[in-house]
Formats: structure tokens, sequence, C-alpha cells
């Protein structure tokens, strides 16, 4: 229904459309590159850069045999490249059929580990920059690669899912099963938009759509910098930590630039006594939370109708807590806008590569 909106509009309004997915792609990927610019990332040991790798070395090889650290080196310089620098050659002709290339290159690897949500989303963004609007149809070629992509995307999902239901699969192999016939739709797809993908120019038409897509998404990426969520703003398998005595950001100082320190009052569970059967709170356990996440995560818990016994570290205090959703931590006071806020797990002795 959307397509059919966009295709019937007039060249000068197409092209605010154009201009608006590519603002939205170079932004989106400079954002997620920029969380990346930490020691974290950038680390011999926990890196996301690494596990990414490993995982697909596993893959390959069905085992994790030595890798030399320069190859970790490679990932993550490349990986920052990729981001925050490639896409921006989205905007032009001469460099609009490479760029297509590269990105869906890097899917394509990120894929095999089972991240093709994210994928999905790059996908539409790609097609949308490089797509000529101003014909006003798709040519036939192109729409085919479409159909065969969505069919592989929904037998990956329901087939993946099936399986998963009759175990007759690890996870692990599951991951890679539905990450190969997704591939499949992966290539079929890019394939019809690489040969379209610098047949023509597009001159800029300016909408004041352009700022505001551009400052939405800046000020979703960068609020965790400020004390504001830190979960779903394009910070997964960074490394990143903003907390203000834990700050790893090379550029940003977050004691300097946090308004709200929502995150740095949180809890530790150390300790939960083998009789909770609750599997979400075993998630948390000896990762920091901040207190109005813990409030949140009791809310749901409190659908538990057992006692949830933990011991827990506040403010350098342990205490043992008989019953979370009748603590103190379950009166937490929440104004109607918290509800808004999602934070990490913070990671609190080691460098950890998490979502």
């Amino acid at each position: 229904m959307i397509a059919k909106i966009i295709f019937k509009l007039e060249p000068p309004k197409a092209r605010v459309v154009t201009y608006a997915f590519r603002i939205t792609l170079i932004t989106v990927y400079f954002i997620a590159g920029f969380h990346k610019l930490n020691s974290g990332f950038f680390s011999t040991n926990g890196s996301c850069s690494a596990y990414v790798e490993i995982m697909n070395i596993k893959l390959l090889y069905g085992k994790n045999p030595f890798t030399h650290h320069y190859l970790g080196w490679f990932a993550q310089v490349s990986t920052i490249i990729i981001e925050m620098i490639v896409p921006f050659g989205i905007l032009f002709k001469s460099t609009r059929k490479i760029t297509v290339i590269i990105l869906a290159c890097f899917h394509f690897y990120l894929n095999l580990c089972g991240f093709y949500n994210f994928s999905t989303f790059a996908a539409l963004l790609i097609a949308g920059s490089t797509i000529n609007l101003d014909t006003k149809e798709l040519p036939e070629s192109l729409l085919k690669s479409f159909k065969y992509f969505l069919f592989f995307c929904i037998f990956s999902a329901a087939s993946t899912k099936f399986l998963w239901w009759l175990r007759v699969l690890p996870a692990r192999q599951l991951v890679t099963y539905g990450s190969v016939i997704y591939n499949i739709g992966w290539i079929i797809l890019f394939y019809g938009l690489i040969k379209l993908s610098n047949n023509y120019a597009t001159k800029y038409k300016f909408s004041w759509l352009h700022p505001a897509i551009f400052f939405v998404i800046l000020f979703w990426g960068i609020q965790g910098y400020i004390g504001l969520s830190t979960a779903s703003s394009l910070s997964m398998f960074s490394n990143l930590t903003t907390e203000k005595e834990h700050c790893n950001h090379f550029i940003i100082d977050t004691k300097k630039t946090k308004i709200w320190n929502f995150e740095e009052d949180y809890v530790v569970i150390t300790n939960i006594p083998k009789e909770c059967k609750l599997s979400e709170i075993k998630l948390v356990q000896n990762y920091g939370i901040p207190r109005i996440e813990l409030k949140r995560n009791i809310m749901l818990w409190k659908k538990f109708r057992q006692p949830l016994p933990c011991t827990l570290v506040y403010k350098g205090e342990t205490i043992f807590v008989p019953d979370l959703r009748n603590s103190k931590f379950s009166t937490y006071e929440m104004k109607w806008w918290y509800r808004f806020l999602y934070y990490r797990r913070i990671i609190v002795n080691n460098n950890e590569c998490l979502w």
C-alpha cells in the first residue's frame, strides 16, 4: 500500500522520498558506527567484532580455530569504515553501485550469524535509496527479485520456527539453517538492485522532512549519552558503556554530557536461589540493572506467582531480598515518561559483547 502511494507521486515529491531514504540510511549507519568508537570494541578481548568473526568461523569449520589478532583488527576497522563512511556513496551516481555492493556483502556476512532482522530493515533503506521513483513503476525484473526475497524471508522464519518446535536441531544449527535460506533471497534481491543502482541521477529536492528525519534519528541514537535509553538506540553489538565512571567512548565523556542519572542508580543481582524458577531474572544475574529498568521488570515478573528471592548489591551494600515483588525496589516512583526509557544490562567487571 505504501509503495503504491509512493509511485503515484510526481517526480519532485518522489525525489523528496528518495532523499528521505538516503538520509535515513546514512544517519542510521553513521550512528551505529559512532557508538563503536570505544575501547571495548577495539579490544582484543570481548570485542563484538571478534564475536561475529568467531561465530562465522565456527559456521565454516565447525569449531573455533586460532584467529590472529590482525584479523580482529581488520574486522574492527572495516566495520567502522563500512558504517561511517561507505553509506555516503549512496548520494552519488558514480559511487552508488559500489556502495550497494559493499553494504550487501556486509549484511550477507552478518546474516550468517542470524542478524537478518536488521538486514531486512537495511534492505528497505537501500532499495528506497536506489530505485528510480520518477518512473512511477518498478521494472518487472526487480519486482520479481522482491517477490523472491519475501518468499525466502517467510520460508526461513516459518521453517526455522517449525524445526525449533520439533526440537530436531540444536539452536546454533537452526540459526545457520535460517541464515542460509534467508541469504538465498538476499542474493536474488541485491542482484536486481545492483543492476539498477547507478543508471540514473537524482537532483536533490529540499524538504523540511529531511532535517526532521535527521534530528529524530540523531536524538534516538545519542540519547544514551545524556542519560536516557541505552537499549534500542543503535548501540547493539557495540561494546559501548555510558555510565559516568565506566564510559569507554573515545570522543564523548558522559561525565560532561549526562543530564539524567538513571543508569548510575543501579543494582547488581549477585545470587538467585535454585528454587527460583523464573528464567528471566537469571538473565540479569551479575549484571547491573538501573532501578528504573528493574522496576519495569518487577512489574512483569509479578505475573510469576511465586516469591522472587535474591541477593543484590545496591550502593555498595549487600542486601538479601526475600521477594523482589514486595521489596523497596518495587516501589520505585515512575513518572509517566519513564515508560519510554529502556536500558541495557550494565557490564560490571569486564568487556563483553551484548546485544
